[in-house]
């Protein structure tokens, strides 16, 4: 009997791990306002600020075909886990200190649910832990500070008993947004950045292309064109033609002797 699945192709793992849609985003996102179990906030978290790293990462390759970034993100590819994504990053000046310090607090928190061999919530000491040591920008007028710093200030502030696993995860969403949102911007400023270059470069070669029909040799196609007939083919001077009245002749032109 024939095989149903012949002449289909074959899942694989990678195609679980592009990079989400405009669509796929909004709803992650909807769906960590929402009251879902602890592991699965942890991982929609990650999951939404991982796929936005993807994205800047694969762009500052030159080669960005999917052949190339499934070696470079499948086992044992040097971009094969979320924490080597980061350093990758980190080394590409794609994040700063602060970006890199919040990727890896979210990354330790859903490690945490991942691997923990008991059920645990945003309550849990170690998760409270690592949203309290996060790392907090300079400038404070940032909207990135401002985000950061109510994490901060979520972590250091004792919820009320009845709500006391609900502030911490309000805390974890807000720093995964928070993150993603500084990613994006990230991304936009490099598409713009990426634009002005091709434009430049485009009015540059448009410009030399300019330059070097005007300083063209003389006796040149171009010139040659639009150069004034001064001359016959055999060097004499010659005036142009006056017209002639009506009822009267041509006038031959005067040969000089040699």
């Amino acid at each position: 009997m024939a095989s149903r699945n012949r002449g289909k192709p074959k899942p694989k793992f990678i195609d679980l791990t592009k990079p989400l849609t405009t669509a796929e985003a909004i709803e992650i996102r909807n769906q960590l306002l929402q009251m879902q179990p602890p592991l699965v906030t942890a991982i929609l978290g990650q999951a939404l600020v991982e796929s936005q790293l993807d994205i800047l990462l694969r762009n500052h390759f030159s080669r960005r075909d999917e052949t190339t970034w499934e070696a470079l993100t499948d086992e044992p590819g040097p971009l094969s886990s979320f924490q080597r994504k980061i350093t990758a990053a980190y080394a590409f000046g794609i994040c700063d200190e602060i970006i890199r310090d919040g990727l890896n607090t979210i990354r330790r928190i859903r490690n945490a649910f991942g691997h923990s061999r008991r059920p645990i919530d945003f309550a849990n000491e170690f998760v409270i832990q690592k949203l309290r040591t996060i790392s907090l920008p300079t400038r404070k007028r940032t909207q990135v500070y401002k985000n950061l710093s109510l994490v901060h200030q979520i972590a250091n502030t004792k919820p009320k008993s009845s709500s006391i696993e609900v502030g911490y995860r309000a805390g974890y969403v807000i720093l995964c947004e928070a993150i993603e949102l500084q990613l994006m911007k990230k991304h936009s400023a490099r598409v713009v950045a990426r634009q002005r270059r091709n434009k430049k470069s485009s009015h540059n070669q448009l410009t030399h292309s300019l330059l070097g029909l005007a300083s063209a040799p003389r006796g040149g196609v171009l010139t040659g064109l639009l150069a004034p007939q001064t001359g016959d083919h055999n060097g004499e001077s010659q005036k142009p033609d006056r017209p002639v009245a009506p009822g009267q002749k041509a006038k031959k032109p005067h040969k000089t002797g040699k």
